[in-house]
């Protein structure tokens, strides 16, 4: 299902609202392309808002209380939901992201497989750095990526919420193909 959120958001205005999901609090924002961040925080020890503002310094951002909140049900009810994203990167992390979007519901790859799967075998650092710097949390599911040697490896929300996830998605994808 593609969910439309750019009606009315005006060109150079970023906005955002917060969320609360089964996998913790967090902020989501859209430009008049499409979603450009969807980060985890707990805003009781992390604003997300510095960051968004530092990251979209040419933009005004305004709070929109309710603009994100069908996407946010969808995502987390585990409905599929693909709305169109607005990802600012270099063409490499665009292409990584990218690919990372195509990785199935409930599987796994390492950091080697997808720079394979990119065209770029020996970037393997290179992709795990994209990966990392990835601003729009399960819609671009880095949290798909582990080490080759089956574990979890590190995660910019937190080890234990990549493994929510990833339990999470593993129970919802029929059949399980959790593999690496």
């Amino acid at each position: 299902m593609t969910i439309d959120i750019n009606t009315n958001i005006p060109a150079g205005v970023v906005e955002y609202d917060f969320f609360t999901s089964p996998f913790g609090d967090g902020l989501i924002a859209g430009t008049t392309t499409g979603i450009c961040d969807l980060v985890f925080a707990d805003r009781s020890t992390v604003d997300p808002l510095p960051a968004l503002t530092e990251h979209h310094v040419d933009c005004s951002v305004v709070h929109a209380p309710g603009r994100f909140t069908a996407i946010c049900a969808a995502l987390f009810a585990s409905r599929p939901v693909a709305p169109v994203l607005d990802l600012a990167g270099s063409t490499f992390q665009i292409d990584v992201w990218s690919a990372l979007r195509q990785i199935d519901r409930g599987e796994t790859v390492s950091y080697q497989t997808l720079a394979r799967r990119i065209g770029r075998p020996t970037a393997t650092r290179a992709v795990a750095n994209a990966v990392a710097r990835n601003r729009i949390a399960v819609l671009v599911p880095c949290h798909r990526v582990i080490r080759s040697d089956g574990s979890l490896g590190k995660y910019r929300w937190g080890v234990d919420r990549k493994a929510a996830l990833l339990d999470w998605e593993c129970g919802a994808a029929s059949p399980s193909s959790r593999a690496h």
